[in-house]
């Protein structure tokens, strides 16, 4: 018995030691660039196109699944994220359920999300949608690109974060969580 008890205090002393050295940076208080590059490292996320931050982003008009037009500049006034994802990309999967929280607790009139899709298969992504019950606009391109900077990207998921002037804050290839999304736009970037 003796022995079972210095064997649990033992094991919890590791765990909490473990918890507390494993900690991952994460994005709180006075968020800056050098602490998203920061949690980037950690998160395997690639910050990029940083020489358009701080830039007006061009116009774009695009059109979702159900045939409502969305055109960017109408947006002035409220940060907008667009998010460049697949049905078939598993962080982009896990990511979505984030943006379906993120639209339930901040409002239209402060964040517009715009979710352009790069599907392999429309069915699987009509699907996929409706399973996961998105509640913000996803637009196909179908053969369109977006202008520069939203087509730098390598790799999806990736979120470009647009300011309520139109101003490129941050562009982060990497699955986010809904509270990262909100602290980056919190930040004072540029």
């Amino acid at each position: 018995m003796k022995n079972k008890k210095v064997w649990l205090i033992t094991a919890s002393i590791a765990v909490i030691f473990s918890a507390g050295c494993s900690k991952e940076p994460t994005l709180t208080g006075e968020v800056t660039l050098k602490q998203i590059k920061k949690v980037a490292k950690a998160r395997e996320w690639n910050v990029i196109g940083e020489e358009y931050y701080g830039k007006k982003v061009p116009d774009f008009n695009v059109t979702d699944l159900d045939g409502k037009e969305y055109k960017l500049s109408s947006y002035l006034g409220r940060n907008v994220l667009v998010n460049i994802w697949a049905e078939w990309c598993p962080p982009c999967r896990q990511e979505v359920p984030q943006f379906v929280e993120l639209r339930k607790s901040v409002g239209e009139n402060e964040l517009m999300l715009l979710s352009v899709a790069k599907p392999r298969d429309m069915q699987k992504l009509r699907e996929f949608m409706k399973d996961n019950q998105i509640n913000y606009p996803v637009i196909v391109l179908e053969g369109k690109e977006l202008p520069e900077p939203f087509e730098i990207n390598q790799f999806i998921p990736c979120s470009y974060f647009v300011d309520a002037e139109g101003k490129l804050k941050a562009a982060i290839e990497g699955e986010l969580t809904a509270e990262e999304v909100k602290a980056i736009f919190a930040a004072k970037l540029n």
